[in-house]
């Protein structure tokens, strides 16, 4: 499996076990004990159900930007979620319209999962508006519903290569750099021309 795919996968599923995975309901260790054999038991089965879930009981909504990894993902049996359902790629120019095919796309994941069994696939910062600085897609998902979790990360490259590894990738420039995802090049002309152009 190709290694930014993994990336996703993975992302997927930490999100999945920290946030409302069964792991994350176990309160059968304090976890500030400090008692290091507790810790190890308690991370091992958050890992063992991290490893060993598909997310077959999950719905994913993402960006149709990362459409050809989670696609990849699941063809290779890495991902088997409830449903998948995707916004059309290159929204973040537009954060009235991202948000509202984002609640679109929750209206219809709650046919088949209720709000505790909903992933979002978004970066924390995919939406910026002038008009309200301070929302985010975090704010809109509480808004939405209780329970429902995003993958960790600022942006959707994030999903594929975190911070440390763009940093080692670019040489610490990372900044100066234009990510762009398998996505994101075969969207970049319909973006233009439908958002920009």
């Amino acid at each position: 499996m190709r290694p930014y795919m993994e990336r996703v996968g993975a992302s997927l599923r930490v999100s999945y076990t920290l946030g409302s995975g069964p792991a994350a309901q176990d309160t059968s260790i304090d976890h500030d004990t400090g008692d290091a054999e507790s810790q190890t038991a308690f991370w091992e089965r958050r890992i063992s159900v991290m490893i060993h879930s598909t997310l077959e009981d999950r719905c994913i909504i993402s960006c149709g930007m990362l459409h050809p990894e989670l696609t990849y993902l699941m063809e290779v049996g890495f991902l088997n979620p409830c449903r998948i359902l995707f916004t059309p790629p290159g929204l973040h120019a537009f954060p009235e319209r991202l948000e509202e095919h984002l609640l679109k796309r929750l209206a219809h994941a709650r046919e088949w999962c209720s709000d505790r069994e909903i992933i979002v696939v978004y970066g924390k910062k995919c939406y910026v508006s002038t008009d309200e600085p301070r929302k985010r897609v975090d704010s809109i998902l509480q808004e939405a519903g209780r329970g429902i979790v995003r993958v960790q990360g600022d942006y959707g490259y994030d999903m594929l290569a975190g911070f440390e590894d763009r940093q080692r990738m670019s040489g610490g420039r990372q900044e100066k750099i234009l990510w762009f995802t398998p996505g994101w090049i075969r969207s970049w002309k319909t973006i233009y021309q439908r958002y920009l152009g």
